[in-house]
């Protein structure tokens, strides 16, 4: 699996252009065989692989810092799908996670510890809730 923001895939994509679908489909030419996940801040995320093609809005919050929301999402997408979760559930959970991150100032305090407010996250399933 690769994980790329848009910058990272345009990158590897070799274009300029960041449009999802095409650099999406770009990567998949590339990395056939790899299942493909890439994260577009705002504008949600994406995930491709050769059976099926997912988009998950990103959560409407008041961002205050965006700074470590791209390694919050990234652990709990790989945490979701550890703990047995759909590709699809785990990029909503990851999705949630990130939404909480951007409402605080700062890396460490972006954290999520279990006192966060984020359901799910004190009893270490990694599942918050209506997921």
């Amino acid at each position: 699996m690769l994980c790329v923001n848009e910058v990272e895939a345009c990158a590897l994509a070799g274009t300029e252009t960041f449009e999802a679908d095409a650099v999406l489909t770009l990567l998949h030419e590339k990395y056939p065989q790899t299942r493909l996940l890439l994260t577009a801040g705002s504008a949600g995320s994406y995930y491709l692989d050769a059976e099926r093609r997912l988009f998950v809005p990103c959560e409407k919050v008041q961002a205050v810092d965006t700074t470590a929301a791209g390694d919050t999402y990234s652990g709990y997408f790989l945490a979701g799908l550890c703990s047995g979760s759909s590709v699809e559930d785990a990029m909503r959970l990851a999705t949630k996670a990130a939404g909480i991150a951007v409402q605080r100032k700062g890396a460490a305090p972006s954290g999520l510890p279990p006192d966060s407010g984020a359901p799910g996250c004190a009893d270490h399933r990694w599942r918050f809730a209506g997921v």
